[in-house]
């Protein structure tokens, strides 16, 4: 048989070590989370102990077991416990077993053997098996997701990534946090793959809102399911891009004008790419046409919205000849 042991103290190791050495166990030691999943992916332990100064419930090594439902080896939680609450939260956190410390060997030997027989007669129960998030409900024990009526088909991995969504709605689930979970590896490595997996589950689930959940992303932050979807956010964003576009009109009132109609504008005619030192004629009849206004109030430009024989009579003028007349002011602008 073969144990494996997260923690950070070598005389605990050792001490499990030697406790089990007459029974043929080799014990593995493990510094931190991500290898301890990273191991349990590829190797198979009977059992795995964890140093309660080790244990924490986001830990790669129980989200892992949670997403892909692996009970193939118990939990066994081993340090000191200072109150009832603490031996709570350990079982609350995943654990099959808790060791309170001080214990002896035989204590210890006890615990796991009677524990890893519960195990192999499959007494124990999975807690939680199902999650259900608005449409959406995951069945951990087949693996199977249902949206609304439907069934829809997902990997695995793109089953435990929505396990770990799904079970943490409305909170944030990290890059780390997953890779570590759903690979056993760092985020670094499989970022790429991880954005892939992420934009399958959006496209098969329909994570886009319309259903009542989304998936949001948030840098330096992760990934979240939300409920509400993006039909509220975008009635607010319509309303607050309409009141501004009101107050952004109401803000352009007619200088010199009030008792005056609206006037109607003339589209600003495109300016060419270039235009000749011996054409000064055309350039300013552009300018003058583009800046025109064909309101009747405006008296100073009605000779500018005539015809083009009318126009080319207005360059003749020297008091027209390179100005532009504001598209409100009765006043000619020069410039």
């Amino acid at each position: 048989m073969k144990f494996a042991v997260l923690t950070h103290s070598g005389s605990l190791f050792q001490l499990l070590n030697e406790n089990f050495m007459d029974d043929a166990v080799r014990c593995q030691l493990f510094h931190d989370d991500v290898s301890l999943s990273r191991a349990m992916y590829r190797e198979d332990f009977c059992a795995i102990f964890i140093d309660l100064g080790c244990l924490d419930s986001n830990s790669a090594v129980l989200e892992r077991r949670r997403c892909y439902a692996d009970r193939r080896a118990p939990l066994i939680v081993v340090g000191t416990f200072n109150d009832r609450a603490s031996i709570e939260m350990a079982y609350a956190a995943g654990a099959d077993e808790v060791v309170i410390a001080p214990y002896t060997s035989l204590e210890l030997a006890a615990r796991t053997y009677q524990t890893l027989r519960r195990f192999g007669q499959g007494t124990t129960p999975l807690d939680d098996d199902s999650v259900t998030v608005g449409a959406y409900t995951l069945e951990r024990r087949t693996a199977s997701i249902l949206v609304g009526d439907e069934s829809v088909r997902l990997t695995s991995r793109e089953f435990a990534i929505a396990w770990m969504l799904f079970s943490h709605a409305g909170e944030y689930v990290s890059r780390r946090q997953i890779a570590a979970a759903v690979w056993g590896s760092t985020e670094d490595i499989v970022g790429r793959t991880l954005e892939q997996h992420i934009y399958k589950l959006r496209k098969k689930l329909g994570l886009n809102g319309l259903l009542g959940v989304q998936l949001r992303t948030m840098y330096a932050h992760g990934y979240r399911i939300e409920l509400g979807g993006a039909q509220a956010d975008a009635t607010r964003t319509s309303a607050v891009s309409q009141d501004a576009e009101v107050a952004d009109m109401g803000s352009r009132q007619p200088r010199g004008a009030a008792d005056c109609p609206a006037p109607q504008l003339r589209c600003p005619a495109a300016a060419p790419a270039r235009v000749s030192a011996g054409a000064p004629h055309k350039a300013t009849e552009r300018r003058i046409r583009a800046n025109s206004c064909l309101s009747p109030c405006c008296r100073s430009c009605r000779p500018v919205g005539a015809a083009l024989a009318g126009v080319t009579d207005c360059l003749l003028d020297s008091r027209l000849a390179g100005q532009r007349h504001c598209r409100y002011a009765r006043q000619p602008l020069r410039g």
